[in-house]
Order: C-alpha cells, then structure tokens, then sequence
C-alpha cells in the first residue's frame, strides 16, 4: 500500500526538499483556494488529479503549469503546479 501524501510532502518531493522546509515557505497562509509554497522563483502547489491549481482570493494572477520531474507523482494520485513569481 503507498503512502497518502500532503501537499506539502508532494512539492518536497519532487523539489527534493526536507518536508520541514517546504512547510516553512507557505505563501499567505488562508489567503488561498489551497496551500502554496514559494521555492526560488516560484510559487508551488499539490492538487489531486483532476482538480484545479490554488486560486487567490479576491483576485487570480497565477499562470499555473504542470511541474514535470524524475520522480512522477501520478502513482500517489498528486499533480504538483508552479507559477514564475516574475510574470
């Protein structure tokens, strides 16, 4: 049986990252549809297959695209998305 992930636990994943410190870069925590995490010059969240990438409430300025990475996350059911802070 595999593990289930967090989305936290996703984005360290595939930025391979200690979980510890994709927790400490949230991104305005409660101002989001779900959490996002800042690495870099990037903006990342997890989703569940299927779902839509975090919005801003209020307003949405992310240009969210699919991250693709040498550890696939399909098999746990995540999607990790990122957006270029300077766009």
């Amino acid at each position: 049986m595999k593990k289930r992930l967090n989305s936290a636990e996703a984005i360290a994943y595939i930025l391979g990252w200690d979980i510890d410190d994709v927790k400490d870069n949230r991104y305005h925590y409660g101002h989001t549809s779900i959490p996002v995490f800042t690495a870099g010059d990037y903006y990342y969240c997890a989703t569940t297959e299927g779902k839509e990438p975090a919005k801003m409430k209020g307003e949405n300025w992310w240009k969210w695209e699919r991250c693709e990475s040498v550890f696939p996350l399909e098999e746990y059911g995540w999607v990790v998305w990122r957006s270029n802070m300077n766009e």
